[in-house]
C-alpha cells in the first residue's frame, strides 16, 4: 500500500514539475512572440542632414531642430505600441567626439523618445552593434529604419541576412532622400521599401500587423498628415519639414493599400497631393 502511494506521489510530482516547465515555456513563447525592437538611423532619416551634399551637410549637422515632420510622432507612436523607449536604439555612422552633443540635443529638443543613441566605434558598426541588439533582444520582429544617402540599403541586407534561419519578421524600410544612381545611390532590395514621409511606416506597420489599435493608429495618421502639412515650405534648413527642397524621391513606389489607409483621414486629399507633385510626378 506504501509503495503505491509513494509511487502516485512521485508520479504526481513529476507531473507538476512538467506543468510548471510547459507553463513557463508559454509564457516565454508569448513574450516572445509579443517583442518588436526597432532600430533608427539619425541623418537623413529624422534629421534634414543633407548628406549627400558637403556644403549642406557641413552646416545642417550642427542645427538641432531640422527634423523630417513627424518623424517624432511616429516614433513616440512606435515606442508606445511596443513597450516603451528600451524597444527604441538609434544607431548613427556618426562619430560621438563630434556628434555627441548636438544629436542629443537634437533627439531631445524636438520630443523624440528618449532611447539610447549609438555612435560609430570601429569599422562595419553599423551590422556589428545591430546584431548584438539583436542578439540581446531576443526579438520575433525587427523595425529597420534608414536612408538611401549612405549604406544603410547594404547594412540592412547584411543583417537580414545573418538572421535568416532565426524565424525574425524583418520590416526595413528606406528613406529616398537620392535618387538611385547605381553607384553612390543604390537600389533598394526586394525585401525594403521606400518611404518618403513617415505615414507610409505607419501603413506598412499597420499592414504587417505589427499594432492593432485601430484609434491610436488612425488619431497618429492624422497628427502626422497635419505635421506634413503644416511644414510643407522651408529652405533654410531650420526646423521641420515634410520634403526639403533638395530631396528626390523619385524612387517612391506608392502602394496602392496605402490609399486604403490614408481615405480614412482628413488631410487625405492634401498629402496625397503633397507626395504626388513632390515624389510621383513624371515632371520631376
Amino acid at each position: 500500500m506504501s509503495e503505491n502511494l509513494n509511487m502516485s506521489y512521485k508520479i504526481n510530482s513529476l507531473l507538476i514539475v512538467l506543468f510548471a516547465i510547459l507553463f513557463n515555456f508559454n509564457i516565454f513563447a508569448a513574450q516572445k512572440a509579443q517583442k518588436t525592437i526597432v532600430i533608427y538611423d539619425i541623418d537623413d532619416t529624422i534629421k534634414t542632414t543633407h548628406i549627400g551634399n558637403f556644403s549642406d551637410k557641413t552646416k545642417y549637422a550642427f542645427f538641432t531642430d531640422n527634423l523630417f515632420a513627424g518623424s517624432n510622432i511616429l516614433l513616440n507612436y512606435m515606442v508606445k505600441e511596443f513597450g516603451g523607449n528600451d524597444k527604441l536604439s538609434y544607431v548613427t555612422n556618426a562619430p560621438e567626439w563630434l556628434m555627441k552633443k548636438y544629436h542629443t540635443e537634437f533627439i531631445k529638443g524636438n520630443n523624440f523618445p528618449n532611447s539610447s543613441i549609438y555612435f560609430k566605434v570601429g569599422q562595419n558598426h553599423k551590422v556589428n552593434t545591430i546584431t548584438k541588439l539583436i542578439i540581446a533582444a531576443n526579438p520575433s520582429r525587427v523595425v529597420l529604419v534608414g536612408d538611401n544617402g549612405e549604406k544603410d540599403i547594404e547594412y540592412y541586407h547584411q543583417i537580414t541576412q545573418k538572421f535568416a534561419q532565426s524565424g525574425i519578421q524583418f520590416l526595413q524600410f528606406i528613406h529616398t532622400v537620392y535618387k538611385t544612381d547605381g553607384n553612390k545611390f543604390l537600389a533598394l532590395y526586394p525585401d525594403q521599401v521606400a518611404f518618403a514621409t513617415p505615414l507610409e511606416i505607419l501603413f506598412e506597420i499597420y499592414f504587417a500587423r505589427a499594432v492593432d489599435n485601430n484609434t491610436e493608429f488612425y488619431k497618429t495618421a492624422h497628427d502626422i498628415a497635419a505635421e506634413l502639412l503644416a511644414h510643407v515650405s522651408s529652405s533654410d534648413g531650420h526646423g521641420p519639414q515634410a520634403i526639403p527642397k533638395w530631396v528626390d524621391c523619385r524612387d517612391l513606389r506608392w502602394n496602392p493599400q496605402w490609399s486604403q489607409l490614408l481615405s480614412n483621414i482628413p488631410e487625405k486629399r492634401d498629402v496625397f497631393q503633397l507626395i504626388l507633385d513632390r515624389c510621383l510626378s513624371p515632371k520631376n
